[in-house]
């Protein structure tokens, strides 16, 4: 039996490193450098969020 939290967190962690993958494929195509920065700024917010998000998970029951 799965845990009440389990499917939520699946969900957000799929959403973050879907995310991840979309950002790192706009970075790669971004040619503006303005535009390219603010990109790797939000990417690596996203790497964080999944990497807490993956600790704090493990906390849970």
């Amino acid at each position: 039996m799965t845990s009440r939290y389990e499917q939520p967190l699946d969900n957000i962690y799929e959403g973050l490193s879907r995310a991840e993958i979309v950002l790192r494929r706009d970075v790669e195509r971004e040619e503006r450098p303005d535009i390219r920065a603010d990109l790797e700024d939000v990417l690596e917010c996203v790497c964080k969020a999944r990497k807490s998000h993956s600790f704090l998970a493990g906390d849970l029951p």
